[in-house]
């Protein structure tokens, strides 16, 4: 099975860095477990869709399931958690697994930078927000 961008990343050592805290199997789970919500949370379905539109009966559209409801608002309050340049490479990275294009060494660094930070507010938002515990440690 081939590599996703993530793991390639993940090889070349794009994950390293950041908080001390973290390792870059750490930002490589969270990743991971942003993109399991995604799809649990099916955002690309609803891109389509106007939730607000008014029905016959001049009711809002609310014909979707509570699990898929909470699956969105956990996506959501993670995607947040990243800045809007984070929430940017994530994106392409990690839900359209493609390549960054990147000319520029001293704007890869930059790059680069942003990712792992995006990676590490994520991670946080997981151990610190939601109580989760990949290896068994304290919440921090």
């Amino acid at each position: 099975m081939a590599k996703s961008v993530l793991e390639k990343y993940e090889a070349k050592g794009w994950l390293r860095g950041g908080l001390k805290i973290f390792s870059a199997k750490d930002r490589l789970w969270a990743a991971r477990k942003l993109y399991l919500s995604y799809l649990k949370s099916s955002q690309g379905a609803l891109k389509a869709r106007n939730m607000e539109a008014l029905k016959v009966d001049e009711t809002r559209k609310t014909d979707i399931c509570a699990a898929r409801l909470d699956a969105m608002q956990e996506f959501l309050e993670a995607f947040r958690a990243m800045s809007l340049e984070g929430q940017k490479i994530v994106e392409c990275v990690v839900f359209q697994d493609k390549e960054l294009n990147i000319k520029n060494e001293a704007k890869a660094k930059e790059i680069k930078r942003a990712f792992v930070q995006a990676l590490d507010c994520l991670t946080l938002f997981y151990y610190e927000k939601r109580g989760e515990n990949r290896d068994g440690r304290k919440r921090i």
